[in-house]
């Protein structure tokens, strides 16, 4: 997967909980792939991962007190 093609996911996100869940699992598995390193930057430390995540702990947390 691409990062631009990650970060335009995010950029035009709906609504719906499982994308964000989604989205966070295809950042990590693109950290844990052979990219550039600037690329990987994208997402860390403080950029992209971190709303994805936010917006996931937020979910995950909802989700618990159903």
């Amino acid at each position: 997967m691409d990062a631009n093609k990650i970060i335009e996911r995010i950029k035009n996100k709906k609504t719906v909980d499982d994308e964000w869940l989604e989205i966070r699992e295809d950042i990590l598995k693109f950290l844990h792939e052979e990219h550039p390193e600037e690329e990987k930057r994208l997402f860390r430390p403080f950029g992209y991962l971190e709303i994805v995540t936010m917006m996931c702990d937020g979910i995950e947390r909802n989700d618990s007190k159903k």
